[in-house]
């Protein structure tokens, strides 16, 4: 924050822009952070791999009289 010392107090626009841009850039690392975060995570495991299993259905029984 000693930087914040150097700009003149009467020049408002000056401190605005600097707020402006720390919180642009804070969102920026913010969103920077958590894309990394989803990209090191580990993928979630894949099904076993297993014969498929297909069941057909049977004719109906006739009907008894």
């Amino acid at each position: 924050m000693r930087f914040w010392w150097a700009i003149d107090p009467e020049n408002v626009w000056q401190r605005r822009f600097i707020a402006i841009g720390a919180g642009v850039g804070g969102g920026l690392i913010y969103l920077i952070g958590t894309m990394t975060l989803e990209m090191l995570k580990e993928p979630p495991p894949e099904p076993q791999g297993g014969e498929e299993i297909r069941v057909m259905s049977r004719p109906a029984a006739p009907a008894k009289q």
